[in-house]
């Protein structure tokens, strides 16, 4: 054979291995699986598998081809629960190989309560539970103060309420003032058995009126449900056998001149034993306003803000 033929051949045989493409062990030889990898990596532009692994966020080829059917890092890490490639990272460099493993060593029995957990700054399944508990007590609170506005309020002052307001609906559905009197005896009775002392500690409710006198002494009304007030006389006339009245300089003086209406406060002090029937003192002039919109008189020891 003549070198022109032997040339030739080399040639022809050349060209046959370029048409052929490269071979099974040329591509394990550059680390990829297989000859169909190793084109893709090509086709993308890189000459060796961990190479090409990396330019899909993997650390390297072996992590590659476990993430297998997922195309990415960033598709793998979401397939094993993890919102993005960084979380992924973090939690494997903890020694997790996903993120319910690492959920489980927080306590958690699935990702997403883990999640939700982690939402709210939380780390592991006690404090969370912890969290629920509390979350449902205060639901439970919330859901038992918008059934009874008086919710918070002394299991006295509760009843006390309670007493004067079923009079308020007896006096207004009444037909005569015949039944409205019994309505009050009803009422009165009711309030004696309740009260076993004038003096009453911790009532809530609402400022309705700061004043004075004319001799500068205040005067202070408090209402402590709708159209139920406990206040003070407005005159030294009225007052002069309870001593309601506020005398300017003192404490409580200075305390509720610099309140407002509409405040909600708390406060402790003595009702006054009643006469004519009452059980005690109240400033209405008709049966009908001592029923349904009574004022009952008061001396005021404290006042706070709510």
């Amino acid at each position: 054979m003549n070198s022109f033929k032997v040339g030739s051949a080399c040639i022809l045989l050349g060209l046959l291995l370029t048409a052929c493409g490269p071979s099974a062990e040329d591509a394990k030889k550059l680390g990829f699986q297989d000859t169909a990898e190793m084109k893709l990596a090509e086709k993308a532009g890189f000459k060796n598998a961990d190479d090409f692994a990396k330019s899909k966020g993997f650390l390297n080829k072996e992590e590659m081809r476990k993430a297998e059917p997922d195309k990415t890092a960033e598709e793998y890490a979401k397939r094993l629960g993890f919102n993005n490639v960084a979380e992924f990272r973090n939690i494997q460099g903890k020694g997790f190989p996903d993120l319910l493993a690492y959920a489980k060593s927080k306590g958690f029995s699935d990702t997403d309560t883990f999640r939700k957990a982690g939402a709210l700054g939380i780390e592991n399944s006690q404090d969370y539970d912890k969290y629920l508990v509390k979350k449902r007590q205060e639901e439970e609170l919330a859901a038992k103060r918008a059934a009874d506005p008086y919710f918070d309020y002394p299991e006295d002052q509760r009843e006390f309420i309670k007493i004067v307001t079923n009079a308020q609906q007896q006096s207004k559905s009444a037909a005569n003032d015949m039944q409205r009197g019994g309505a009050k005896s009803q009422r009165d009775s009711a309030l004696c058995a309740l009260l076993s002392s004038t003096r009453v500690q911790g009532w809530r409710g609402t400022l309705a009126k700061i004043s004075s006198n004319s001799d500068g002494f205040g005067v202070l009304a408090v209402k402590i449900a709708p159209d139920v007030t406990v206040k003070t006389w407005n005159n030294s006339f009225s007052d002069s056998r309870s001593g309601t009245l506020i005398p300017p300089g003192t404490p409580l003086f200075n305390k509720a001149s610099g309140m407002s209406v509409g405040q909600s406060v708390k406060f402790s002090g003595n009702f006054f034993s009643g006469d004519s029937g009452d059980c005690i003192r109240e400033g209405s002039l008709s049966l009908r306003g001592k029923l349904e919109d009574p004022d009952f008189i008061f001396r005021f020891e404290n006042l706070i803000e709510n």
